[in-house]
């Protein structure tokens, strides 16, 4: 669940919504940049949560951001993408006019293609980090939470949370 403002529900369902988009981008050489709005010609999230005709328990999916952007002017000629980590932002303007943003995801660039007049980038959340065989030299019994830490250790992923329901439920052996 995405909390928000009650400025943000009253703006999101009136008929005259203006929509804001932003994307902000961590070059691999550590240099950062702000897409805004303008800067996409195309811009889309894919974060399904189940098979097409099924509800689906205990899968996960891997989120893909896909944009195409604007080099009419040339202003991203010559940059490499691909490694960069990208956190995108959905949200909408406010009615006195400030803009409240809503963090849709962070994602890898997997690839980017330099185009006539744009830039065509794909790249997966997190979730991707996980798609390896687990190879742990974790011992047994272990909880869940110790299970998941080492598992987002050893994949590089930072976990969101310290703690949830059922934590620390003790798995006697590796499975």
């Amino acid at each position: 669940m995405i909390n928000t403002s009650s400025a943000f529900r009253e703006a999101i369902s009136g008929a005259t919504r203006k929509t804001v988009e932003q994307d902000k981008i961590r070059m691999k050489d550590g240099t950062n940049l702000t897409i805004e709005r303008y800067d996409l010609l195309s811009h889309s999230i894919s974060d399904g949560t189940s098979g097409t005709s099924s509800f689906d328990i205990g899968g996960s999916v891997i989120g893909k951001y896909t944009a195409t952007l604007n080099n009419m002017d040339g202003r991203f000629d010559g940059m490499d993408f691909e490694g960069a980590v990208l956190t995108a932002y959905s949200g909408v303007v406010l009615s006195d006019g400030t803009e409240e943003l809503l963090k849709k995801g962070t994602f890898t660039v997997q690839t980017s293609e330099m185009q006539d007049i744009s830039v065509k980038i794909e790249a997966l959340d997190n979730m991707s980090k996980f798609d390896r065989k687990y190879d742990s030299n974790l011992s047994y019994p272990a909880t869940i939470r110790q299970i998941v830490q080492d598992a987002c250790s050893s994949c590089g992923v930072t976990l969101a949370t310290k703690s949830w329901d059922n934590d620390d439920f003790i798995v006697e052996s590796r499975p």
